[in-house]
């Protein structure tokens, strides 16, 4: 079992070192390919919608948030499933990810640790879903 504190912090720090690559690079956001928020990075990632490997800081807000509540209510599980599911996609349509980008090792950690992250958000609230419904039907609620 995962603890909540240690998938926070990893998903907390994954966005911090996203955001840093995103700025450093200018790599915007552009889902398969294309330029959807014609901003610098630097813009995106301060107004918190993130970067090319940036997680938006929104996100990463929530699935802290989400990942605490987890334990003891089946919805704030689905939530960290919901966000990690979204990450992992999010960053498998990045140009920055395929290397379309200013390739380089700093932007192939940083897409490593998002998609680590993200599946083990994913992984914790799987688990805690399953481990408060079997709680919540030991009491018989």
């Amino acid at each position: 079992m995962v603890r909540p504190a240690a998938v926070a912090l990893a998903y907390a720090a994954a966005t911090v070192y996203g955001s840093w690559v995103a700025v450093l690079h200018d790599l915007r956001s552009e889902p398969f390919g294309r330029d959807v928020i014609p901003l610098p990075a630097s813009r995106t990632v301060a107004v918190g919608l993130g970067g090319g490997t940036a997680i938006p800081a929104v996100m990463s807000a929530v699935a802290v948030l989400a990942a605490f509540r987890s334990e003891r209510d089946p919805r704030w599980a689905r939530v960290c499933v919901g966000i990690g599911s979204t990450s992992v996609v999010g960053t498998l349509v990045e140009a920055a990810t395929w290397g379309r980008r200013a390739p380089g090792p700093d932007i192939g950690a940083s897409v490593v640790l998002n998609l680590g992250v993200s599946v083990a958000l994913v992984a914790h609230g799987l688990g805690s879903r399953s481990r408060t419904l079997r709680t919540a039907a030991g009491r018989g609620a």
